[in-house]
């Protein structure tokens, strides 16, 4: 895939958990470009935690997490 054409945003095994409670178990989603796209779900189901993890507001425990084909640690603003 050439850069700059990938997914807005890809997860691979994104894992968070707070204490005993895991929140995200291996995740695996590309969200694409261009498009609206809605996180669905009851209360609780990881949405927020992962929208967190997209904007730098929480480190996850494991897997990976791109944003503009670029690793969200590297991803500025």
């Amino acid at each position: 895939m050439a850069v700059g054409t990938g997914p807005a945003v890809s997860a691979r095994g994104v894992t968070k958990s707070f204490g005993q409670l895991r929140v995200l178990d291996g995740l695996d989603v590309d969200i694409p470009r261009g498009v609206t796209y809605c996180l669905l779900g009851p209360n609780g189901s990881g949405k927020t935690t992962f929208i967190r993890a997209i904007v730098r507001l929480l480190r996850l425990d494991a897997g990976e997490l791109m944003v503009l084909d670029q690793p969200v640690s590297r991803v500025e603003e």
